[in-house]
């Protein structure tokens, strides 16, 4: 099984063969999907500017925001995983039981940018198999320098 890695001057991920670019939003968002549409990613660099911060104050921030959208989804009851997983670096698992929807989401800061990549598998009724699919394209994530 192939792979094909994808990037602009901002970020890069490798994505399994079969995935497609499917639509960039008027916000710059990219979306990619798998072949069996089960799987999904968006992914955006923010330039946030401003007063200078500190990275985990930024990451912070952006998974407070990604928690609160997600639990504003009408009759949607979300369990949150966060973790810090470097300085600047997190990761959200973000799960809805009744619905076997499962969202991961990457964010990087190096202020004044900010990559969220969010990784969506919408039919996740097995962990470990989702995990399968998902980790090796969460590690390939990368923030340009």
């Amino acid at each position: 099984m192939g792979h094909q890695t994808y990037a602009t001057d901002a970020w890069r991920v490798i994505l399994p063969a079969g995935w497609q670019h499917l639509r960039t939003t008027p916000e710059g968002v990219e979306y990619f999907e798998s072949t069996d549409q089960h799987q999904g990613l968006y992914i955006a660099v923010w330039n946030i500017g401003g007063t200078p911060r500190p990275a985990a104050e930024v990451v912070h921030e952006f998974m407070q925001t990604e928690c609160d959208n997600l639990n504003a989804m009408p009759d949607h009851a979300w369990q949150h995983a966060p973790h810090t997983t470097a300085a600047g670096e997190a990761l959200l698992d973000s799960l809805e039981p009744t619905r076997h929807y499962r969202i991961l989401c990457s964010l990087i800061a190096r202020p004044p940018r900010v990559l969220r990549a969010s990784f969506h598998d919408y039919d996740c009724r097995d962990l470990a198999a989702s995990n399968a699919v998902l980790g090796p394209l969460l590690e390939s994530v990368e923030l340009s320098a």
